[in-house]
């Protein structure tokens, strides 16, 4: 993946949930592994216009995120509105609660 030029302000929760999916790994191979899943699964501008907000996805594209990434980030989550920064509030993980 080449370098992500983010905006300021985080545009949405799907965004910031994506953006931790894709490097949010520990190891860089994990990493460029999922950046490359994400790319060919969506295609590099959309990956970047999604972290951008300026592309929300619609069904068939949210379908294929839940698949790419577990589950991990839905479409709904684009929906949502977050203030948490992008490197200093992991998002919340609703896969953990107890």
């Amino acid at each position: 993946m080449e370098r992500l030029h983010l905006p300021a302000r985080v545009p949405s929760a799907g965004a910031h949930r994506l953006l931790w999916w894709l490097l949010g790994a520990q190891k860089p191979e994990e990493r460029a592994r999922r950046s490359a899943e994400a790319d060919a699964a969506l295609g590099r501008n959309k990956v970047e216009r999604l972290l951008n907000g300026d592309l929300e996805p619609g069904w068939d594209m949210g379908a294929t995120l839940r698949n790419v990434t577990g589950g991990y980030v839905t479409p709904e989550d684009f929906r949502r509105r977050t203030r948490r920064r992008w490197w200093f509030d992991k998002p919340f993980d609703f896969g953990r609660v107890s």
